[in-house]
């Protein structure tokens, strides 16, 4: 499933994402959602993961209640972080 691997989130990605961050919750998922398409193309598992898996790096919130606390950047950043692990 999405996501599953421990990754090392990098405070330093947070300011390259900063045009990415809408304020808008809506706007924040589906750019959550089109970052996360990039690693996982199940559109099931994604929302899934969005909804209900805790991000440890993260607080172990998951990435919905992080987009409701206002912190889409960092979920961006996680997920750009992920994306760069798998392409090395």
């Amino acid at each position: 499933m999405l996501l599953n691997a421990r990754h090392r989130f990098r405070n330093a990605a947070l300011p390259t994402l900063n045009r990415y961050c809408p304020d808008d919750r809506v706007d924040a998922a589906v750019a959550i959602f089109k970052a996360a398409v990039r690693i996982e193309p199940r559109l099931s598992d994604i929302v899934a993961w969005y909804r209900d898996t805790p991000i440890r790096e993260l607080d172990s919130r998951t990435a919905e209640a992080l987009v409701n606390a206002g912190r889409t950047i960092e979920v961006l950043a996680f997920l750009r972080e992920i994306e760069d692990e798998r392409r090395d």
